[in-house]
């Protein structure tokens, strides 16, 4: 009697699991090497960068199909590389967002890392969970922006490039 109830339970928690699920396909979208140029002179505090993504589904995920969407979308991991190589000195703070033409969007906060590792041309970004931003996944175009803070305003221009990772359902 025991291993029948035993079989049950494992036949109702695998159906179950299969029930709960999002459905359709699961994919990764990675961007990598996204360029945030920050023209100088820059000043302390707040300096931000943008980068223009024209959403293209098709250039990233296998199952693609014509009518197909996307239903939800979660950022997995962030990291910003200091592409001139200062090893971002005189930068004390990193904040990711997502921005778009759509007024009904407000501008989503996705990563952020404050302080900054020292001493490194590669810093990991503490992921925003709370962050919702699968509409943003369904227009056509997004604005990635990249906000810098500075301990002190600098002359030089800042080159900071940024791989990005996204876990997707779609059908």
């Amino acid at each position: 009697m025991r291993k029948i109830l035993n079989a049950l339970f494992l036949v109702m928690l695998i159906f179950l699991s299969g029930c709960s699920g999002e459905g359709g396909e699961k994919g990764t979208i990675l961007l990598r090497n996204i360029e945030f140029d920050f023209s100088g002179p820059l000043d302390a505090g707040s300096n931000t960068a943008q980068y223009e993504w024209s959403i293209n589904p098709k250039d990233h995920l296998r199952m693609w199909g014509e009518n197909s969407e996307i239903k939800t979308a979660k950022l997995v991991s962030a990291t910003v590389n200091d592409a001139d190589e200062y090893e971002f000195d005189g930068v004390n703070s990193l904040v990711l967002s997502l921005s778009s033409d759509n007024a009904d969007l407000s501008m989503a906060e996705i990563a952020v890392l404050n302080p900054i590792k020292p001493k490194s041309n590669k810093q990991e970004l503490n992921l925003a969970q709370e962050a919702e931003i699968d509409e943003y996944f369904q227009e056509s175009m997004m604005y990635i922006l990249l906000d810098a803070g500075l301990a002190e305003a600098i002359d030089d221009d800042m080159k900071l490039t940024a791989d990005l990772t996204f876990e997707v359902t779609y059908d």
